[in-house]
């Protein structure tokens, strides 16, 4: 039986930081662990060290230049999800204050009302990205074959 990666649990300390595994849990699907981790150092690069308020500006040439880069994974639609992510990222914060509060928001909701939020808020986050997304945020999430 081949090794399994599991990623780090660890709750994300700025708005930054959630937005990066929004995006992380986006570029998953489809993808083992091994090879989203291999090319996360250049992500931050890329993506503007995560900050929404960076991504959610890009323009067509920016998401050209993001298709070219070999520092990524370079999935057109996953890129045009994570710019429009960002936008609706923004859109949180502001109704909330940060998204962490926005989650705490969500937080008395079923695993299943939360997964099917986060579903509904993010373009490419199915049930194993939301399940990846609350497990990497620390919060609580049912064994994997439950989710």
């Amino acid at each position: 039986m081949p090794d399994i990666i599991i990623p780090q649990r660890k709750k994300p300390t700025s708005d930054a930081g959630y937005f990066e595994i929004v995006t992380q849990a986006v570029f998953q699907a489809g993808f083992s662990w091994k090879v989203v981790e291999a090319k996360w150092g250049g992500f931050g690069e890329i993506f503007g060290n995560f900050n929404p308020k960076i991504i959610a500006q890009w323009n067509e040439d920016q998401i050209l230049a993001a298709l070219e880069s070999p520092f990524i994974i370079r999935n057109e639609r996953k890129i045009r999800a994570t710019v429009e992510n960002a936008k609706q990222f923004l859109i949180l914060i502001e109704k909330h204050g940060s998204f962490e509060k926005y989650i705490k928001s969500i937080s008395s909701k079923s695993y299943k009302e939360i997964s099917n939020i986060l579903k509904d808020q993010f373009k490419w986050m199915g049930k194993t990205g939301a399940f990846f997304f609350l497990y990497r945020i620390n919060e609580d999430v049912p064994k994997w074959e439950n989710r």
